[in-house]
């Protein structure tokens, strides 16, 4: 499934460095200047739980050490008089410890969160997009479409016969038949392009920066390996296919399927296994 864009995701990831660095920098300051009245190493904590979260574990890490070496030269230039080194360096040892193990803790949480939101935008079946992910993909990609004046194309596909392979070989192979179907499609398509299982054997792609002409020829090859993928199993499946090409970019997912969909339909009450390729309406 495609995610936000690089440039979009690294500029991020710089803003928050540079707020985390200058967090640090503020309370360096404020541990030099504070001298034994005052400790702020509690504070690190925030730049480096920010780090971590947003930015990775490795940044969050090396912010921890980082910070442990300011809290150890200000705590060298706080001593006076006579110390206990063992104590001293227990101490900020300690120190060091609690933040590494709180970057560990915040990164462990955050992978597992990410991972439980990709799961519940993908279909368990064939681990492409579901309804939902493919909704949130959409709708951004077509306001993209509309800030830059994009054109995008927009297939949907419904497998011919399918249930006679349920029906005949039992659900396992339906299921198997699905998972072929998906893994054909990523395997053709562009890193940039969106495959998603609308329904129980409907298949939706979005095409970004894909016009009429530029469509038909990956399309017409995709529909042919996917027979070919059929008949490489024996099983009697075909591939209605309605794809609506948008110059202009339409006024909403609702709409983009409204005209995929009928358009399938026709292909389908018109003797099935075909391809059409349409302009979709402005």
């Amino acid at each position: 499934m495609m995610e936000a864009p690089q440039p979009l995701v690294r500029r991020r990831k710089a803003a928050c460095a540079a707020l985390c660095i200058a967090i640090i920098g503020l309370l360096t300051w404020m541990d030099f200047r504070s001298g034994d009245e005052l400790t702020v190493s509690l504070f690190y904590l925030v730049p480096i739980g920010l780090a971590t979260w947003f930015i990775g574990r490795w940044a969050g890490l090396s912010l921890a050490l980082v910070s442990a070496g300011l809290w150890l030269v200000a705590d060298l230039n706080r001593a006076s008089g006579p110390y206990r080194p063992e104590l001293f360096y227990w101490a900020n040892g300690s120190e060091l410890g609690f933040t590494l193990a709180l970057a560990l803790t915040l990164s462990a949480l955050r992978n597992a969160l990410d991972r439980e939101k990709a799961l519940a935008r993908l279909d368990s079946l064939t681990s492409v997009a579901n309804q939902r992910g493919f909704y949130e993909v959409a709708e951004r990609e077509l306001a993209r479409a509309r800030r830059h004046a994009l054109p995008l194309t927009f297939v949907y596909m419904d497998l011919d016969e399918f249930k006679s392979v349920n029906d005949r070989f039992g659900h396992q192979t339906g299921d198997r038949l699905l998972r072929i179907v998906a893994d054909t499609l990523r395997g053709r398509l562009r890193t940039t392009d969106l495959v998603a299982r609308l329904g129980g054997d409907e298949f939706a792609l979005l095409l970004p920066e894909t016009s009429l002409s530029a469509a038909r020829e990956p399309l017409d090859t995709l529909h042919r390996d996917l027979l070919d993928a059929m008949r490489k199993h024996a099983w009697p499946v075909t591939f209605s296919i309605g794809a609506v090409s948008f110059p202009t970019p339409p006024g909403s997912v609702d709409q983009m399927i409204r005209e995929a969909d009928a358009l399938m339909y026709t292909v389908k009450n018109g003797g099935k296994n075909r391809l059409t390729l349409l302009e979709g309406t402005r």
